[in-house]
């Protein structure tokens, strides 16, 4: 018996009881029940709130003969007085409840309550015209241009508005943008962790083993799932495996100034370990057509570097032309916390007995590097100012940004490229020393700056909240506009802007 057959065969048993029996009250006139009920919301969740399930109790006006409830734009299912969901994404969400009397009467303005649940990103990276990010779900967004479909969708139109790739796996950790290419670590729960690569693969850079691009992610060749760190270059990709405690690093795709560490200087189409056959690995990062890595060696952490070489960026005190097999920076310092390859140029963090510096070397065209000029070095050099308490960095393609902390606080401060805002100092002059960002928060975590613009997620009441800042031509920032911005705008998540950007934009993928 199906459902709607059932339900009339209750309420015309209910109309019947009710009716007068035949010769009793002749000559009355029947009063039929045409007022529908109204019901009452008696608990519902918070709004903002960080749980992810949500109860609902609610009562009507009069004895009713059901309730009819649905969340979001799903279909009207049966209920009763009391709904729960539980796993609930991040984001809106529009709970709706309507009863129908024992008349037949249905609610004529059900009740809709709308509550949210604040997007929380646990790491944000930013690549040459787009931006990918993680949230604490382990669930992946990506917003900008989708030139090559570097944002996971099919579509290769921009999207001004954070969508989710294409996903067949369950639990993300984190990812990496590059040009037009992403890539991100993941698997069927938090200990797997596998690599995969979506977007162009003109030059091998998804270490699938072939040149086929595509906006489904696809795991590198291999099946490792012990990968535990990655980075997009611009054409290129390498990543540190534990590999049973070796840590060994990898890389792929583009390799003409040696960049994924192959010496034969030829295109490199699946994960190879990286020339030298060195061990010990912690982090790795890429630039434009060079990379750097931080190694575990003799007792502490030392900085290499492979690839072009023409501005001093591997910071080996030469400007030899490039280098397929790592060779460590300059000084022989064995105290190195972290490493950030940017376009032409290097920074990283040395621990100096407790006090955090940031040396910088390569290019600084546009005060990259930190020293107050705009001359190139090609061994690491101290920046200006107030150099210690440095907690993390970030090389974009021609600017530097940096946590700092100050007391109980951590202030991001910015120098070099600034044309688009990308620094974040409410104008758009270039910079050649470190400047704090225009911002009142203080409680900056993670960030990352791409070729000219910059993200940062900060952590505030156990929610991490991004903003971003900088140039959006192709909704980069993700605010669901075309518009720079030269302060950090919050970004709110998967939410489709209603108003289009001014002007639709287009780029030609080379």
């Amino acid at each position: 018996m199906g459902r709607s057959v059932a339900w009339g065969l209750i309420l015309g048993a209910t109309l019947a009881g009710s009716l007068p029996l035949a010769g009793e009250n002749d000559g009355a006139v029947e009063v039929k029940d045409t007022v529908p009920p109204v019901t009452t919301l008696t608990e519902k969740p918070d709004s903002p709130t960080l749980e992810r399930s949500a109860f609902f109790k609610f009562e009507a006006s009069e004895p009713v003969l059901r309730y009819e409830c649905r969340l979001d734009d799903e279909l009207w299912h049966r209920c009763t007085g009391e709904e729960r969901y539980e796993s609930l994404s991040e984001g809106r969400h529009t709970f709706t409840v309507r009863a129908v009397d024992r008349a037949g009467n249905v609610e004529a303005a059900p009740i809709v309550f709308e509550w949210e649940i604040p997007y929380q990103f646990v790491h944000v990276s930013t690549g040459y015209q787009h931006t990918c990010a993680v949230n604490a779900g382990g669930k992946p967004s990506c917003w900008g241009n989708n030139n090559a479909q570097q944002l996971g969708v099919s579509d290769r139109q921009e999207s001004f508005f954070a969508v989710e790739p294409r996903n067949l796996v369950a639990w993300w950790r984190k990812v990496s943008a590059g040009r037009f290419h992403t890539c991100g670590i993941g698997g069927k729960d938090r200990t797997d962790q596998r690599l995969y690569c979506w977007g162009s693969n003109g030059s091998g850079q998804l270490g699938t083993g072939d040149e086929r691009s595509g906006f489904v992610p696809m795991e590198v060749a291999g099946a490792y799932n012990d990968w535990e760190q990655m980075t997009a270059g611009i054409s290129n990709t390498c990543a540190v495996r534990t590999d049973g405690g070796k840590r060994t690093l990898y890389c792929w795709g583009e390799n003409g100034a040696g960049q994924s560490g192959d010496p034969s200087y030829q295109r490199v189409l699946s994960p190879r370990p990286v020339a030298g056959d060195l061990r010990g690995w912690r982090y790795v990062s890429g630039g434009f057509s060079h990379t750097c890595g931080l190694r575990e060696d003799s007792g502490g952490t030392r900085v290499y570097c492979w690839g072009a070489n023409g501005d001093g960026q591997l910071g080996d005190g030469s400007a030899e032309k490039r280098h397929a097999e790592p060779v460590e920076v300059n000084g022989g310092h064995v105290d190195w916390e972290s490493v950030s390859a940017g376009y032409y140029h290097t920074c990283g963090i040395r621990n100096e007995q407790g006090v955090r510096r940031i040396y910088c070397w390569g290019s600084a065209g546009s005060g990259q590097l930190g020293t107050g000029d705009t001359a190139k070095r090609t061994t690491p050099t101290p920046i200006a100012g107030e150099n210690d308490s440095w907690l993390s960095l970030t090389a974009g393609a021609n600017h530097t940004c940096a946590i700092r902390q100050e007391g109980e606080s951590r202030a991001i401060y910015c120098w070099g490229d600034n044309r688009y805002g990308q620094s974040g100092l409410d104008r758009v002059d270039r910079v050649a020393v470190p400047q704090k960002v225009k911002s009142d928060y203080t409680d900056w975590q993670q960030m990352s700056a791409g070729e000219t613009h910059t993200c940062a997620i900060r952590e505030h009441n156990n929610r991490g909240i991004l903003y971003c800042w900088g140039r959006n031509q192709f909704g980069q920032l993700g605010d669901g506009t075309d518009e720079t911005r030269t302060v950090p705008i919050e970004i709110t998540g998967m939410e489709q802007k209603k108003v289009a950007p001014s002007v639709k934009k287009t780029d030609v993928y080379p």
